[in-house]
């Protein structure tokens, strides 16, 4: 089976690297000048490790999360998510970017893609993935996948639907999903728990 590399980075593209950089809120973009790519050399570590040590935190808390909705009574989540991670990711993608989000990550597209008579959705800010439930599919094994670029994603061909913020959905879904965020979030150590105030949507 065909597995996604979670952690592929390349040094020299200053692009990619600038993509990493914690938003300060809103969506985070690639810069629009090719010159930005020729930075002084002794700005490379600071970038690379910052880049790095993002992804690193990114891989953490959506690896909890996805523990979190595995160890949850699902009998008490919305269909949409009781056979998790099968046929689970659009709701799934948006539960984990309100996580994200709570955990000062700022906000992520919500990324929509064909498979055969089917569908995918994934988190994606810029080039980099955010994905729990892609090993649904047989040629995919890693559960978490966090990455810069992701050639599996790309195939699906994805554009952003929209914000991935379920806060914005009609009343309903909004009411379904937010029970189901504090379900998951229940199931969490208690140090990756959203503060009360911030987990009432």
């Amino acid at each position: 089976m065909a597995t996604v590399t979670s952690a592929r980075l390349t040094v020299l593209d200053l692009r990619s690297v600038a993509a990493y950089d914690r938003p300060s809120g809103g969506r985070a973009s690639l810069p629009s000048r090719p010159a930005r790519r020729f930075q002084c050399l002794s700005s490379w570590p600071r970038r690379f490790t910052l880049a790095i040590t993002l992804l690193n935190e990114l891989k953490e808390l959506a690896s909890a999360f996805r523990a979190a909705l595995e160890s949850a009574d699902r009998s008490r989540f919305p269909v949409t998510l009781q056979a998790f991670p099968h046929g689970a990711c659009g709701d799934t993608a948006l539960l984990l970017a309100k996580f994200l989000e709570e955990h000062g990550h700022g906000q992520f597209d919500y990324m929509l893609g064909r498979r055969g008579d089917g569908s995918h959705a994934w988190l994606q800010r810029g080039s980099l993935v955010v994905d729990i439930t892609a090993d649904q599919f047989d040629e995919i094994e890693e559960p978490v996948i966090v990455c810069n670029g992701s050639p599996w994603h790309s195939a699906l061909a994805g554009e952003a639907e929209h914000v991935a913020d379920f806060t914005l959905y009609d009343p309903n879904t909004r009411a379904t999903l937010a029970r189901a965020y504090l379900l998951a979030c229940n199931q969490l150590p208690g140090h990756l728990r959203p503060a009360p105030q911030s987990s009432e949507v």
